[in-house]
């Protein structure tokens, strides 16, 4: 019995012992992250270099069962955040300019007609370079000079050519003249083409369609 007392006040000793041996475990320190700074796996990135959005509702947008989110336009003010590879290609449009919608003259079976068309631009070699594109003057056809005075100007071409087979020498001489005196606000045109020059020119309705 007496050997038993001793092994049970041994044991609980040896308990009491274990009880008051400090820890070796420590947490670990907790890290913030900064305020302004959103946190990814393995890098930081600063919300202040987000690209900023706008959103802007027009003035005359429809409301009611008619509105929704169609009627809004999204604006990135900002997108220097992407690399360049990343960045939204412009379009035309946007690097050149908006094109210019010009009156053009071309010619048909039923004389001279006027159309509606886009150019780069309200200009000579613009107002040209429409015309072949809709297949009124022949293909390489382009401005050799231009030269305008108030409301008088001097026109040469390379050539004087209609895509239309059956179109006169004055039908498209008048399609060329029209649209110049027409589309730049002129009263009178010298024109050339290739080495022949057919003098002062204003604009005729003398071969339009019938």
């Amino acid at each position: 019995m007496k050997k038993l007392r001793i092994s049970m006040l041994l044991a609980a000793a040896a308990l009491s012992l274990a009880a008051c041996t400090p820890s070796n475990i420590t947490a670990e320190e907790s890290t913030s992250v900064p305020e302004g700074v959103m946190a990814t796996e393995g890098e930081t990135i600063s919300l202040k270099d987000r690209p900023t959005v706008e959103y802007v509702i027009p003035e005359d947008a429809p409301t009611g069962v008619d509105g929704g989110p169609g009627v809004m336009e999204t604006t990135a003010v900002d997108n220097s955040f992407y690399p360049d590879d990343k960045q939204s290609p412009q379009t035309t449009a946007e690097a050149e300019g908006e094109e210019a919608v010009v009156c053009l003259y071309g010619v048909n079976d039923t004389g001279v007609v006027q159309t509606m068309a886009e150019a780069a631009g309200m200009d000579a070699d613009s107002l040209i370079a429409a015309m072949v594109e809709e297949g009124i003057l022949a293909a390489g056809t382009e401005v050799s000079s231009f030269s305008q005075e108030g409301n008088t100007a001097e026109l040469a071409l390379n050539q004087l050519e209609a895509v239309y087979q059956d179109a006169s020498e004055e039908q498209i001489l008048a399609c060329v003249v029209n649209t110049m005196t027409e589309n730049l606000g002129l009263e009178s045109i010298s024109v050339k083409a290739g080495d022949k020059d057919y003098g002062q020119q204003s604009y005729t309705d003398e071969y339009n369609a019938t």
